[in-house]
């Protein structure tokens, strides 16, 4: 009599299956200059940490974020992007911004 392997399969997601949604308010505390060495702002990144980050229009000065991930202070950044064109490179800067961050509140979404 041949013994026959059971295999293991993962189990897909279903609709029911719900994950943690952590809100913050990001406040910009200081505005950014317009320029910067002759490098001309074209927006703010807000970056939570292993690579997750997102981006705003350099106006903005209150930001709303959302990961599903709890980030840890040490890795949360507010950055004014700034660029200037040579020939036909892009020149991308970053500038530390300083920044408030409050917690919104928990809740949890559906995984599509």
């Amino acid at each position: 009599m041949k013994k026959g392997k059971i295999v293991s399969k993962p189990t897909p997601r279903t609709r029911s299956e719900r994950t943690r949604v952590y809100k913050y308010r990001v406040t910009i505390l200081e505005n950014p200059p317009e320029s910067l060495d002759g490098f001309k702002i074209f927006g703010i990144e807000v970056k939570l940490g292993k690579g997750r980050h997102v981006d705003f229009p350099s106006d903005a000065r209150v930001l709303d974020v959302e990961t599903s991930q709890e980030p840890l202070p040490m890795d949360v950044e507010v950055n004014a992007k700034y660029q200037r064109v040579e020939n036909r490179t892009t020149i991308v800067r970053r500038r530390s911004l300083l920044f408030k961050m409050e917690k919104i509140t928990n809740s949890t979404s559906l995984l599509s």
